[in-house]
Formats: C-alpha cells, sequence, structure tokens
C-alpha cells in the first residue's frame, strides 16, 4: 500500500535501523543500561542515573567527528520547574524548560525562549454519557469557552488557541496552501450562539440540569485549568454542574481507555507530519477513539486519503479538508490549544537544533560560545 509521509515516517526513531546480532545478544536487556546500548551517532550515553541524570559523551568512532563540538552534554531530571529554575540562576544549569508560571517572570529577557509545537490540547466527549450523544450538548461546549483567555491565563507558552484540530505548518505539496488556513476557522468562540444551541439541547434532553464530570490529571497547573474551564462554562451555559476529578496520569489513561469518563482533557502530538495522523484517531473502531464517536463520512473520508487517494494529491488533500470539517461540526471534540513550549538559556549555548517531528533535539552542531 502507497503511503504519502513514508519519508516523513523515517524521521521517527523507531525507524532507525538495528544492529541485529547485538540486540540478539543483549535480549531482554537491550538498553535497560547505557552498556547494553550500541552507539553510531555524535555522542554516546556515558553515565545513566535513572531518574536522576544521565550523560552524553562525544563519540570517538562517529563517522563525522570533527565536526561535533562538545565534549559532554550532561542532563539533571529535575521534576519540580522551581528547582529547576533555581539551579538555572544559580549557574548549574544551561537550560531550563519552563512552564507558564514562569514565562512572566523572564518576559523581556533574552534568555527566554518560546515556540509553536505541531501538538493539540483538546477536551474530548465521551458518547456513552446519553447528554453527550447529543450533538448539539458538545456543539455549545465546544462554543461557549474562551479559548484565547483561557491560553493567556494558563499557557502563555508559544500556545495558540485552536480554530481547528490540525494546526498551522501542514502544507500541501503541489499547492503550497497550509491546512489550517485553507480550512479556516471551524472552531471559535461564541456565545451567543452557544447559548442558543444549549438551550435546544436541553429541550431535546427533556431536563433543565445537565450534569458532568471533568476528568483531568492531578498536578496544581491541571486542576486550575479545570477550574477556569468549569467556571467558564458553568456561567456561560445555564442549568451545567461540571464535577472535576483529578487522577494520577496512569489511572487517569486507564479511565479513558475503558471509557469511564464524560469529558477528558487530552493532548495529542502527532508522529510525522500529515494532517491524517491527528485526524484518523477518530475514525470509528482506532484504539485512540475511546469516546463512541462515530460518523460514517467522516470514515469513508480518511478511507479514501488511505486508499483510493493516495497517489492522488488533491483529492486526498480534499478528503482530508472534509474529514476535519465533519468532525467539528459534529463537535466530536473541542479543540482548545495548539501546543507550545518555552524554555530559559544561557546566551553562551548555541546551535541546539529543535525538531517538530522525529527526534526532538539534535546536538551535533552545539557549542558552548567564548564569553
Amino acid at each position: 500500500q502507497p503511503i504519502p509521509y513514508f519519508l516523513q515516517l523515517l524521521a521517527l526513531p523507531i525507524y532507525l535501523p538495528q544492529h541485529e546480532s547485538f540486540l540478539k545478544e543483549q535480549g531482554k536487556n537491550y538498553a535497560l543500561e547505557s552498556s547494553n546500548l550500541i552507539y553510531n551517532g555524535p555522542f554516546v550515553l556515558e553515565k545513566w542515573k535513572h531518574e536522576q541524570e544521565f550523560q552524553l559523551k562525544k563519540n570517538a568512532t562517529y563517522w563525522d567527528e570533527k565536526k561535533v563540538k562538545l565534549d559532554e552534554i550532561n542532563f539533571q531530571i529535575v521534576k519540580d520547574t522551581m528547582t529547576a529554575v533555581n539551579l538555572y540562576e544559580a549557574g548549574n544549569l544551561d537550560r531550563v524548560p519552563i512552564n507558564s508560571q514562569f514565562v512572566d517572570k523572564y518576559k523581556g529577557n533574552k534568555e527566554l525562549h518560546m515556540s509553536s509545537d505541531p501538538g493539540i490540547a483538546m477536551l474530548r466527549f465521551n458518547e456513552k454519557n446519553n447528554a453527550l450523544a447529543n450533538k448539539k450538548v458538545r456543539q455549545s461546549i465546544s462554543l461557549a469557552l474562551n479559548k484565547e483567555d483561557f491560553v493567556a491565563h494558563f499557557i502563555n507558552n508559544g500556545a495558540k488557541s485552536a480554530s481547528g484540530l490540525v494546526p498551522v505548518g501542514h502544507v500541501n505539496e503541489e499547492t503550497g496552501k497550509d491546512f489550517r488556513k485553507e480550512n479556516g476557522d471551524l472552531s471559535s468562540y461564541d456565545l451567543q450562539n452557544a447559548k442558543k444551541i444549549w438551550e435546544e439541547a436541553k429541550k431535546e434532553l427533556g431536563v433543565e440540569q445537565v450534569n458532568f464530570e471533568f476528568l483531568t490529571f492531578e498536578q496544581d497547573n491541571a486542576k486550575r485549568m479545570a477550574e477556569y474551564i468549569k467556571g467558564d462554562l458553568e456561567k456561560n451555559l445555564h442549568g451545567l454542574t461540571i464535577q472535576i476529578k483529578q487522577q494520577p496520569f496512569k489511572q487517569k489513561l486507564q479511565l479513558e481507555q475503558t471509557g469511564d469518563y464524560d469529558i477528558t482533557m487530552a493532548n495529542w502530538g502527532p508522529d510525522y507530519k500529515d494532517p491524517i495522523s491527528y485526524l484518523e484517531l477518530f475514525t470509528t473502531g482506532n484504539q485512540n477513539n475511546k469516546m463512541n464517536y462515530s460518523n460514517s463520512r467522516f470514515d469513508e473520508l480518511i478511507k479514501k486519503a488511505k486508499t483510493d487517494f493516495v497517489l492522488e494529491p488533491e483529492k486526498r488533500w480534499g478528503a482530508l479538508l472534509e474529514a476535519e470539517q465533519v468532525l467539528l461540526e459534529d463537535a466530536a471534540v473541542a479543540p482548545l490549544y495548539h501546543i507550545g513550549s518555552a524554555y530559559v538559556q544561557k546566551d553562551y549555548v548555541k546551535g541546539i537544533e529543535k525538531h517538530q517531528f522525529g527526534g526532538v533535539y539534535t546536538y551535533k552542531n552545539a557549542y558552548i560560545a567564548n564569553e
């Protein structure tokens, strides 16, 4: 079966060649420790204290070894952002990822860097719930949330409020047109329309009060975001009550897998640069579709994009554009924001390359500039 995005797949680490005899020799111990790995890149994993720190050292047998500028790179695993920032300020770390809480602290500082990433954050609706099986209920929730305000309050790290599922950056190679710009705004804040549709939905359900459980992570920031969404929706949609349920990461995923939730906040990062990496999640029976969502037209469009139109780029692109339109007209999910990231980095650190897909960073050309 031809795959239009085959070259994009090859950027994924799982497609890198393996040394077969070494792999067989290591067996179940492969990759458990630095000594159970084999290397052909610019660095080797020299030290590895699990959950604490690890060190990359220059690979003396790398084919382009003379162009590798750093002798070693030391990583510390610091789970608390405040602790990491303190280490950075003390000069013990050269680069630290930060959350929105610390972005304002570094605003105007040239050491602050922000970027847009290809992922999407969204609300997923479980249609096993009788009320959420009603399209108007889902539509009103999607329309009633002020996403720009939400992003400004809680994300503030290069993320952008989402007007659709597929973010900017996925370009039709035949026409040069960007998918997001071509498909336009499919999921915007429209409070007046949200209230109208909400009242219609309650009438169809024959109820005045609707209650949902909102599943999210246990971190403080996740709780604050959930409370904002709860407050915004309850204020805007009369008769709606939302109960927040916080769970550790593993338990949250388990509840999602078993379909034991009403609404959940979820992130998705695509594996390769093609709109279908976002869209096919929601086909009937897909292992990532744990929402009981099913639309025969949507399924047909995705199937055609993977089969009938696979060698016809224009038709395939058109099918994917329509598929996103169908998905969001159904309000199967409510896109919130396209994910961003923020970090602080000392001025003397140069040449680290960040990639949107595949391996995230390349350190081959990184170096420390003379002060």
